[in-house]
């Protein structure tokens, strides 16, 4: 099994406007099943570009599970431009291929999953906060 998280651009963008530095969003994440085989980095998050693009009927069962999940949460395929997280691994899904982007230098992304956490967070406070006074 993988962890996958995809992260995706705040704003629409062009795809050539957008690269590692780029503010983004988590999207998605998902405990990714060993599908055939076991696969890692970049491996893995092309199983995820395939299993978000390919026609359904090409899909597997598990494969389609996936990407029902994916949609569900209104995703729409994986583009140019959105990172692939596997395992803690990052990787941009460039025009051809993958570039690793390495998550200790980019500050973008740490900024982003300090606001999320801080958000996750602040939702679980207000939660426990209507419990107590309900």
């Amino acid at each position: 099994m993988n962890n996958i998280k995809v992260h995706r651009p705040i704003e629409h963008c062009f795809s050539f406007e957008v690269d590692e530095n780029t503010e983004r969003k988590v999207v998605f994440e998902y405990e990714l099943p060993t599908i055939k085989k076991e696969r890692f980095g970049e491996e893995a998050a092309e199983l995820v570009f395939h299993i978000t693009n390919a026609p359904e009927e090409m899909l597997s069962e598990e494969e389609l599970e996936v990407a029902k999940a994916f949609r569900d949460k209104g995703n729409y395929s994986l583009s140019t431009g959105d990172i692939v997280e596997v395992d803690g691994e990052m990787f941009l899904c460039e025009s051809f291929g993958w570039k690793k982007v390495d998550p200790s230098t980019d500050e973008v992304l740490h900024k982003h999953a300090k606001m999320y956490l801080d958000n996750v967070m602040k939702r679980k406070m207000q939660a426990l906060n209507k419990q107590l006074a309900g």
